[in-house]
């Protein structure tokens, strides 16, 4: 019955109890899991993240405390703002990822998320008031990127002068409330004004 669940939402209900107890790592078919505004008491199981039709996953302001280490492979939407979870720094991010919402977390950094090994297929990231320190990557690996809001954080440096080029399909971009510093970047050549 239970095991052949695609979709599960459980936004907004303020006695969920403890998802440990849920047997969520049991749910194969499982697609899209909603939780949020939810207010539960443990987390996820990492068998919940093993899941291998799990896509979209939707957490905001779920009361969930806990660190991510590791993400489904095969996950195309996250959202975990306002929640007390920690990506840790070296969290591999799905090639398959497209949109990344994480507003008010602690990412820390931005690398393994605009400079993957790989090119990745995100398509939105959105990390406001999320803690992030240092500079933005020189090296984005991001071609499909279309909006990017990193206002406000403590990112400094200057803007990478080849970010359009590395996200040719940038089209909304905010750094404002920053400390960042220098030019910003032209069009390279060959794409249009839109």
């Amino acid at each position: 019955a239970l095991e052949k669940l695609e979709v599960l939402s459980l936004d907004s209900l303020t006695q969920l109890g403890n998802l440990r107890d849920a047997k969520l790592g049991q749910q194969q078919n499982l697609t899209y899991f909603s939780m949020r505004t939810a207010r539960c008491s443990g987390g996820p199981l990492w068998s919940f993240w093993e899941l291998p039709q799990l896509k979209y996953v939707n957490l905001e302001g779920a009361s969930l405390a806990e660190a991510l280490y590791h993400l489904p492979p095969q996950l195309e939407f996250l959202d975990l703002s306002d929640t007390q979870i920690l990506m840790a720094p070296n969290t591999d991010i799905p090639s398959k990822l497209r949109v990344l919402r994480a507003n008010f977390i602690q990412l820390k950094s931005l690398e393994n998320i605009l400079a993957p090994k790989m090119p990745g297929s995100l398509v939105e990231l959105v990390a406001s008031d999320s803690g992030l320190q240092g500079m933005i990557p020189s090296n984005i690996n991001q071609p499909n990127l279309e909006t990017l809001i990193l206002s406000p954080n403590r990112l400094s440096g200057k803007i990478p002068s080849d970010l359009l080029l590395r996200a040719p399909r940038l089209r909304v971009l905010d750094l404002s409330k920053n400390l960042l510093t220098g030019p910003i970047p032209e069009h390279p050549p060959g794409i249009r004004d839109p």
